[in-house]
Parts: C-alpha cells; structure tokens; sequence
C-alpha cells in the first residue's frame, strides 16, 4: 500500500577496491543488480549519490527515491 522508506536501500561498494557502486536492499545478500557482495562500504540514501555508480540499479534506486518522495 505504502512505498517503502527510503532507509531500506544501501548504496554499497564490492569492496574498497571496486570502482562501482551499487543498490542493496537491507537485509539481502546481493545487489540489486544481482552481484554478491563482501563488507561493503554502507551510504544511506540521504547521502549525495556517488560516482561512478552501477548503471543497472543506480537507476532503479533513483526511480524508488522518486516514488518514495511522491507519496
């Protein structure tokens, strides 16, 4: 019925060394784009988005911000 709250995404990195970054969901295992992930670096999305960022879900964590903000 209601959007999720925002707070329940992460931007999150592969590992200090990967250049991208990518949407997490909490409590999963994988990105939103699918890719496994080991200790990422954790941003809430109140944070300015960084870059580079996965070009799969940095999207859709952009469209779920928006929609979060609508309603």
């Amino acid at each position: 019925m209601t959007s999720a709250p925002a707070s329940t995404f992460r931007l999150v990195r592969l590992s200090p060394a990967h250049p991208l970054w990518h949407l997490e969901r909490v409590g999963a295992e994988r990105t939103e784009c699918g890719r496994d992930w080991r200790e990422p670096i954790r941003h809430t999305l109140t944070e300015p988005l960084p870059t580079p960022r996965c070009t799969t879900c940095g999207p859709r964590m952009e469209a779920a911000l928006q929609e979060g903000s609508a309603g």
